[in-house]
């Protein structure tokens, strides 16, 4: 690697190709990995099939000439997949009549609404929730950059390109947070202060109830431009937590399943964490449990969503990260 200090230049001395060339088993198992992508005219059923056998969320799309037009990730596909639940109803628009304590308990309506979808061309559902813009980038440049200029601002993954032009890997914002978080030195003294400290925590939380379809859950990811939603009970405590990863592996036949509670469907204890939480054991517990967002709760004995923080959070706190010759993160 170009550097084994990690003073807080660390991310504008360690460069995107250093970090792909990362000599440990997950760094070369990444480079031995083809990067997987569709024809433009894929259909939607059989890009789904894709996603699902090698169980990724997101897929390169390939125009005639086998150059990259974009990225479909599952958040498009959900999109598409709404807009014909919702009869075409404007996803994003915060008027959208649509009386969901109705629609939440009529199955066979929503299920007729569904129907004949999969035979799309997948090109037609490129960046169709307007959250995953396909940007290329330069494996020369450094960390500091891809942060600032790239996952800033929400991009979850892009393609690292050579100078020739040709693609050399694919980076993700969980790839940046498994690489920071072993050389996470260039932190310094943040490593141990609270979320609460160092203004962390983002207080918007997106909620449902636990009786309602899942479909409801990414219906409000769309509007309120997240990917995750945590899932209350009647006290309003988190028993579970809806997000686009839960969409990993899904088969075409399998869809059906977003019309189940969201009770049922998220089959797994959120990840949770306090206000006193430190840096580093907020970075670790992501990386160990491969979540792409902590919930911060009021406290352990009562486990009401009061914020949380997401690798996308954690991604724009390090971005801000300045060159400090007296050697103070700042």
């Amino acid at each position: 690697m170009t550097t084994t200090n990690h003073s807080n230049d660390f991310l504008y001395k360690t460069t995107i190709n250093d970090m792909l060339n990362t000599e440990n088993d997950y760094w070369r198992a990444k480079r031995e990995r083809h990067i997987i992508s569709v024809p433009h005219d894929q259909t939607l059923a059989e890009t789904v099939k894709i996603l699902s056998k090698n169980k990724i969320l997101s897929i390169p799309v390939m125009d005639e000439q086998n150059d990259f037009l974009g990225f479909v990730d599952m958040i498009d596909i959900v999109y598409f997949i709404l807009g014909h639940y919702l009869e075409d109803k404007e996803i994003h628009g915060r008027g959208a009549s649509i009386n969901w304590n109705a629609l939440c308990f009529d199955i066979d309506t929503v299920i007729q609404r569904g129907r004949g979808i999969g035979m799309v061309p997948i090109k037609s559902l490129i960046n169709q929730s307007k959250m995953d813009l396909f940007i290329p980038v330069d494996g020369t440049g450094s960390l500091h950059q891809l942060l600032k200029e790239v996952f800033k601002k929400n991009i979850h993954r892009v393609i690292v390109v050579n100078e020739d032009a040709s693609p050399s890997g694919l980076i993700s914002q969980t790839d940046m947070l498994k690489f920071l978080t072993t050389h996470n030195s260039f932190l310094g003294d943040m490593l141990s202060k609270s979320l609460c400290d160092l203004n962390l925590i983002n207080k918007k939380v997106v909620t449902m109830p636990s009786d309602k379809i899942s479909l409801f859950g990414y219906y409000l990811m769309l509007q309120n431009e997240t990917y995750g939603v945590a899932v209350v009970d009647q006290d309003k405590e988190i028993i579970g937590d809806i997000s686009i990863a839960d969409l990993r592996g899904i088969e075409p036949q399998q869809l059906s399943n977003l019309l189940q509670p969201a009770a049922e469907f998220c089959n797994k204890e959120p990840i949770t964490c306090t206000s006193d939480s430190s840096l580093i054991g907020l970075m670790q517990k992501m990386v160990d449990h491969k979540a792409h967002r902590v919930w911060v709760v009021e406290s352990n004995a009562c486990e009401k969503p009061i914020g949380m923080v997401s690798i996308a959070d954690l991604m724009e706190f390090f971005s801000h990260f300045k060159i400090d010759h007296n050697n103070n993160n700042i």
